[in-house]
């Protein structure tokens, strides 16, 4: 089977490549995915998470599969990589390793710690990853915003609920988004 050489689009939620499978190396080029390892039969476990810019299944190129699951967050796109010529391959492949080294620091934090902080170091790390991030981000899933920050799926809905409450999420309306996941962001009522 030939490998496809141009950009594909994935609604939230859809899966991208699984464990175990030889393919490409690809760039985010917008919305997000949620990489996950082995968990429990049945059930996986939380990896990482990979925004605009980011190469994703780099270990394909060199353990001829994928060591892990990807799947849409939100609404993305991929291109294969690498791209170019191969000074931009090598500058291009280390930005993307140093930002997914800061990004894994920063979901690390998100482990741990109240409960509100880490819904909101959240936000503000998808928020990165969209262009126009000072107004508005789309969310992932409920239950992804639970996997990815340790808390239960209650939790963060009435975290969600709550900010909405305050004035610093307020939902808006984005052509092909549910609407329980598109919000413009008040980033100075949050940092308060």
């Amino acid at each position: 089977m030939s490998q496809p050489r141009h950009a594909l689009s994935f609604r939230p939620g859809t899966p991208i490549y699984g464990i175990g499978v030889a393919g490409l190396a690809w760039r985010v080029e917008r919305g997000s995915v949620r990489l996950d390892g082995h968990g429990t039969p049945g059930e996986a476990r939380f990896a990482s998470l990979a925004l605009p810019g980011d190469i994703i299944g780099s270990e394909a190129m060199l353990f001829g599969t994928y060591a892990f699951a990807a799947s849409a967050l939100t609404e993305c796109e991929l291109s294969p990589w690498p791209e170019g010529a191969a000074s931009a391959r090598s500058g291009s492949l280390l930005r993307s390793l140093a930002t997914a080294q800061r990004r894994a620091a920063d979901l690390v934090a998100l482990r741990g710690g109240e409960a509100v902080r880490r819904v909101i170091g959240l936000i503000r790390i998808m928020a990165d990853g969209y262009d126009d991030a000072a107004q508005h981000v789309v969310l992932p899933t409920r239950q992804d915003i639970a996997d990815i920050t340790a808390l239960r799926l209650e939790t963060v809905s009435r975290i969600i609920k709550r900010l909405e409450r305050d004035g610093m999420l307020q939902p808006v309306r984005i052509d092909g988004v549910h609407a329980t996941r598109s919000f413009a962001v008040d980033f100075g009522r949050l940092a308060a």
